[in-house]
């Protein structure tokens, strides 16, 4: 909403603030989605899923569910439930990052 003038028409990538993109996989990822129905988000593989949100595919590689990561969120509205939103609108597509970038999440003294 912030950037609505800004933006206009324009295709545009959010990255949150606190997240720190390396590696070859991220520009090409965004290139191969740059023109979505709906809303991409990207996903990686990791070992401490229940600090992040969770997608499931299915044996398509297709989005079957996507979930928040906290049991008691601290607010009633969370990112994962807009892209809920646009999953059951069959409007959700997610770009898997390849092993060759690093993801990270600086958002707390012990994740960076």
């Amino acid at each position: 909403m912030i950037g609505k003038e800004f933006i206009g028409n324009d295709k545009v990538a959010l990255i949150l603030g606190d997240n720190i993109f390396y590696g070859t996989g991220l520009a090409d990822l965004l290139q191969a989605n740059n023109d979505p129905d709906g809303r991409v988000v990207l996903a990686y593989h990791l070992s401490e899923h229940q600090r992040y949100g969770v997608v499931e595919f299915d044996e398509r590689s297709q989005v079957k569910s996507i979930e928040e990561k906290r049991e008691k969120p601290k607010s009633k509205y969370e990112v994962t439930d807009v892209n809920r939103a646009y999953l059951e609108t069959g409007m959700l597509k997610v770009g898997v990052l390849d092993v060759g970038t690093a993801w990270l999440d600086t958002g707390t003294f012990h994740s960076f």
